[in-house]
């Protein structure tokens, strides 16, 4: 299998901290009182394999990345994006105005506001 594609002999101690390291990572696991031991792939892998995340080389960082940007642009998506005009009749709506917006925490992806009646406002860069 994988040590054939190698086209070379790993040994014993190695094979064997790597499954132990596996099972530690949840990826695998075993019945080791039953002999011969036989391992599977835990829920948790077979979901990264589904996603192709399984792997730690440079194509899964990639589909990581992508799979976070979905992730973040789904969440995005879902709020609506205001105008300057329609941000200050919607502070108007709750009785507020932009002076009542307190800074709470900013980064690169915008200013984010403290809560004000119920409403968080951020300012996206």
């Amino acid at each position: 299998m994988c040590v054939e594609k190698l086209q070379r002999k790993i040994s014993h101690s190695d094979f064997w901290r790597s499954l132990d390291a596996m099972e530690k990572e949840h990826i695998l696991m075993s019945r080791k009182k039953v002999k011969p031991v036989y391992y599977s792939l835990t829920e948790y892998a077979k979901k990264r394999h589904n996603l192709k995340i399984l792997r730690n080389d440079e194509r899964t960082q990639k589909y990581r990345t992508l799979y976070q940007l979905l992730i973040c642009f789904d969440g995005f998506k879902k709020h609506e994006m205001l105008t300057d005009k329609q941000l200050d009749g919607f502070l108007g709506k709750i009785h507020c105005s932009r002076n009542d917006l307190k800074e709470h925490k900013k980064s690169s992806a915008g200013v984010f506001y403290e809560p004000i009646n119920g409403a968080q406002i951020v300012k996206w860069v």
